[in-house]
């Protein structure tokens, strides 16, 4: 009777104890799932971010401040984004595509080329014309950088590039428009100056547009990057 007695008062505490370590284990799966979900929503993020500095670093000016780059700049830059993308994959296990990567790399010299060839050409339509030095810099400091960013080579649907892009451009208008040279210029030199400039931003989305379709990587080589 007694021994009956003992055995039935101690079953709810045997099943409040296996309840709660249920509880706990559920709690912890669901923890580590959330861990997992976090892990992967990064690795996205800097994936996407690497993207980012693809598409937004084969221009004649640096995104962050419209400063003139070189081949040279531009060339380190693209590298330095594939082979980012190449250790994110590495360190998170992840199919690498070896070949798409070693031809997307044997293309960003071609690439980064562009750059220069295009500044030589602004730089000898500027002599021909015999302008001064301090209007030669206005032109490659002010009115080329916000003419160009105002006509992007290909307008991207990610927003957040759409924006740095908006940004790069009003910042290039407020400096243009600061710029004591701008302010001495009358209207008819002005839309002269507007012209030209629009004319070699065309030239250089030209042949960019032409190279990238010939060989890769720049809105479609992102898609080839985006694969690993």
């Amino acid at each position: 009777m007694f021994f009956h007695s003992y055995t039935h008062s101690t079953q709810p505490t045997k099943t409040f104890q296996t309840g709660s370590q249920d509880a706990l284990e559920a709690k912890h799966h669901v923890e580590v799932r959330r861990a997992d979900v976090q892990r992967w929503e990064d690795v996205h993020s800097t994936y996407r971010h690497h993207l980012e500095v693809l598409s937004l670093t084969l221009h004649p000016f640096h995104i962050q401040d419209s400063t003139p780059q070189t081949s040279e700049q531009v060339d380190s830059r693209l590298h330095a984004a594939v082979a980012a993308i190449e250790t994110l994959a590495q360190e998170h296990q992840l199919p690498v595509r070896h070949d798409t990567m070693k031809k997307v790399r044997h293309q960003l010299p071609a690439l980064a080329a562009l750059v220069d060839f295009w500044w030589e050409g602004v730089e000898q339509d500027l002599a021909q014309a015999a302008v001064s030095a301090p209007w030669r810099t206005w032109a490659r400091e002010a009115l080329l950088p916000w003419i160009y960013w105002e006509h992007p080579v290909a307008p991207p649907r990610c927003a957040r590039r759409k924006a740095k892009l908006r940004r790069a451009w009003e910042a290039g208008q407020a400096v243009f428009h600061q710029y004591a040279l701008t302010q001495r210029l009358p209207a008819q030199a002005l839309e002269d100056w507007h012209t030209w400039a629009t004319q070699q931003v065309n030239v250089f989305q030209r042949t960019s547009s032409a190279v990238e379709g010939r060989n890769g990587p720049g809105s479609r080589g992102s898609g080839r990057v985006r694969g690993f």
